[in-house]
């Protein structure tokens, strides 16, 4: 999975990052958004109450399609800046199907 999805990430930076470091940290998005993932699906497991909790890879490509369809990455300009974009996609992927305020603190 992280061959995969750190194959797209790497070409897509190189493609449009002229900045190394850029593209060092957004190589490694990818081992941690892969634990991200599993840790919401041991923790948000899907229940009769629950079923909306039904995560899976397709919310992995949801976040790197949306980080990928920048146009140009040079235009992010920093690390923190790279971190809080990784860090809304995530919010937004998995926070947005989820209900109540309890799962989404947890997140």
């Amino acid at each position: 999975l992280d061959m995969i999805f750190s194959s797209l990430v790497s070409r897509f930076g190189a493609n449009l990052c002229s900045d190394l470091e850029l593209r060092r940290h957004v190589a490694s998005m990818v081992p941690a958004a892969t634990k991200t993932l599993m840790a919401v699906q041991r923790t948000l497991q899907p229940a009769p109450h629950m079923p909306h909790c039904q995560f899976g890879i397709h919310n992995l490509s949801r976040i790197f399609q949306s980080m990928c369809s920048l146009n140009n990455m040079d235009s992010i300009g920093s690390v923190q800046r790279l971190a809080r974009l990784w860090f809304h996609e995530h919010t937004r992927v998995f926070g947005d199907a989820l209900p109540c305020a309890e799962h989404r603190s947890w997140l």
